[in-house]
Parts: C-alpha cells; sequence; structure tokens
C-alpha cells in the first residue's frame, strides 16, 4: 500500500480520488475500507468512511488474491453523491478481474447510479440486446454521452482496468472505443452503487453483476499518461499481493 501510494503521489494525480478501494486486506470487512476519500488527505473527504455492504456480501466471497466476488445481488454502496463533480470533469474506474460471463438476458453494472428517469452515470459489461458503448454519462441512451468499447448481447468484456474518464475511455492505461461528444451533470444528490446500479429515487438494485472486482475509483477525469500512470500502479500493487 505504501508503494501504491508513492507511485500515485509521484505521478502526480493523488487530486484526481475522490474515492478509491483496493479491495485489500485480511478480511471482508477491511475489503470495505476505502483506501482515498477525498483528493487530498486533509482535505474534504467524501462518502462513507467504509463501504456499505447490502448484507449480502459474506466472508467467502472475498479474498485478497482474488478480490470481491458478487452474486448479481450484492453491492455496496458508497455514500459519494453523484452530483459531486460535472460530467465534463468526471472519472469511474473498475477493476475487472475475470472475463464477464453473464446471461445475455441481463445487462449487468460495473458499477453506476440512475434517476430512475433518463439520467445515469455508469460502467456496463454488457447489454442484452443491441448496440451501444461500455460506459454512459449522462443521458441514458444518448449515443453522444455514451464513450468506450462497443459492447451487444453477444459480447463479454474482457478482465482489465476500465477507467471511463470524461470524454475517453481507458483500458489498462490504453484509450480504446469511442470518445464521448456531449455531456450532461448528474441532477441527483444519488449515492454511486459497485457491482450494479440503482434507482436513485428509490434506492432499488438494478442490473446487479456477478463477477469479481479488484478495486474501483470515483472522482476528477483524467489524461492519457494519467490513466497508463495509475494502469501502472495497479499492476505492480496486484503482483506484490499476489493478485490475478
Amino acid at each position: 500500500l505504501s508503494d501504491f501510494c508513492s507511485a500515485i503521489d509521484a505521478a502526480g494525480i493523488r487530486d484526481r480520488y475522490y474515492r478509491l478501494s483496493l479491495m485489500v486486506g485480511s478480511n471482508l470487512n477491511a475489503a470495505l475500507v476505502p483506501l482515498y476519500r477525498g483528493p487530498s488527505r486533509t482535505g474534504t473527504q467524501y462518502g462513507n468512511t467504509t463501504d456499505t455492504n447490502s448484507g449480502l456480501f459474506v466472508t467467502a466471497n472475498y479474498t485478497e488474491t482474488s478480490g470481491l466476488t458478487s452474486n448479481g445481488s450484492n453491492y455496496l454502496r458508497t455514500g459519494y453523491l453523484m452530483n459531486t463533480l460535472p460530467a465534463a470533469n468526471t472519472h469511474l474506474g473498475f477493476g475487472l478481474l475475470q472475463t464477464t460471463t453473464t446471461a445475455a438476458a441481463n445487462f449487468p453494472v460495473a458499477m453506476g447510479v440512475w434517476n430512475g428517469i433518463n439520467n445515469a452515470y455508469s460502467i456496463l459489461l454488457r447489454r442484452p440486446s443491441g448496440t451501444s458503448t461500455v460506459s454512459e454519462f449522462t443521458r441514458l441512451d444518448t449515443a453522444t454521452d455514451r464513450l468506450g468499447e462497443t459492447v451487444d448481447s453477444t459480447t463479454t468484456i474482457a478482465a482489465g482496468n476500465l477507467i471511463s474518464a470524461w470524454p475517453k475511455f481507458f483500458r489498462d492505461g490504453v484509450e480504446s472505443g469511442a470518445t464521448a461528444t456531449t455531456s450532461q451533470d448528474y441532477p441527483s444528490a444519488h449515492e454511486m452503487w459497485i457491482f450494479g446500479t440503482h434507482r436513485g429515487n428509490t434506492g432499488a438494485l438494478v442490473s446487479g453483476s456477478a463477477h469479481r472486482g479488484g478495486w474501483y475509483s470515483i472522482g476528477a477525469t483524467m489524461t492519457e499518461a494519467q490513466a497508463l500512470s495509475f494502469n501502472n500502479a495497479i499492476a505492480a500493487f496486484y503482483l506484490a499481493i499476489g493478485r490475478a
């Protein structure tokens, strides 16, 4: 962890993170403690002190070397409100530790928030029909707000470090897929959920996803150089703890 933090500082990207969890520690409770909760240690802190377990994650869902595994029904609540930053200065990041194999009948979301109408921030892993890109900022089903790789009902998403840093999507630190051309700020004080999205007006889980995660982040947007620096820090961290 110290080496990881040193790498982030050396790359000059500490201020990109309003919330970052490496899902690490000796047990499930430890894995729910985020490493960063604001762009600086002494400044404003955002979201819950720890991620709130939906009550469905159990000890068997976590090991330090394999990360945290969801079954499609369990999720984490961060307390981070998605109207904190404008869309054009926002990134979402998720460490996918295995290729998604969810049935085409679902469209799982790695992390997301939806106001129940037409505004959403999310990293999608797969769509049930039609074609979309892997992330959406913010008008639901508005193509110009989408960014990333093309996915449809017959395409799964390979494991990797996924960062949607408006207006670009980065896989393992390298730009991939479509670039967004418009953005619309998320209008409501709804929190980001991990391993699924939710109707922020009702709090009901929508599109939960069954897969393994190794980290997530929320914060300010990034350049490709910044995304690559973060990817390299994650790769070194994984190697040091034996995570694969």
